[in-house]
């Protein structure tokens, strides 16, 4: 009887699919690398709001503590995010179209949320609040003890890394959408083998 098989060819990847995935392994390496750099800093954080929150209603060690915490799930964030693309740039590389589509739709909701944090860090404390008197210190003057807490090399490098994981990431899901790309995420085709004459 007569029946179907897989192409024997294997698929091309695409250039434009390639692309992808190596600037996805990029913004893989910033996930790490800024995540690593958030925990070297976490006792810095913590040691600048006790100095900023001396004396305040909250307390300065509550104070200290939620910064702790929160810079720890920061880093943590930044290392799931980064396992996520690492599984997406292996399967995108494979052709896996469900891939495809979970990049489209991460890569965008990464990319979003990248650019309205890169947008906050440039504006600075030009909308921060001011203090509302009390014992509560002035938001201004806690950033600024926390600036200069911080190695002078580190907001310049955290920035950077930012751009270059928005920029992998959104240059990723360009490409990914482009026509070249689209025969390798289609499901290979079968061809008709016809049947084997039976011996006699």
């Amino acid at each position: 009887m007569a029946y179907t098989v897989p192409y024997g060819t294997p698929r091309v990847r695409p250039a434009v699919v390639t692309a992808a995935v190596a600037l996805l392994g990029l913004a893989v390496v910033g996930q790490v690398v800024g995540a690593g750099l958030t925990m070297s800093i976490a006792g810095t954080m913590r040691d600048a709001y006790l100095e900023a929150y001396q004396g305040s209603e909250m307390g300065a060690d509550q104070m200290a503590t939620i910064m702790n915490v929160s810079t720890i799930a920061s880093a943590i964030i930044s290392l799931v995010v980064a396992t996520a693309m690492a599984a997406l740039a292996i399967l995108d590389a494979k052709g896996k179209q469900p891939a495809r589509i979970v990049t489209w739709v991460l890569g965008g909701l990464y990319s979003c949320c990248m650019t309205f944090s890169l947008t906050g860090n440039l504006i600075g404390s030009a909308f921060m609040p001011k203090s509302t008197g009390g014992s509560e210190p002035d938001p201004t003057e806690v950033t600024r003890i926390v600036n200069d807490a911080l190695p002078s090399w580190y907001p310049s490098v955290s920035m950077a890394l930012s751009v270059i994981g928005l920029l992998s990431v959104l240059s990723a899901v360009i490409l990914l959408a482009l026509p070249a790309a689209n025969a390798y995420f289609r499901k290979p085709a079968q061809a008709w083998e016809p049947p084997v004459p039976l011996g006699g």
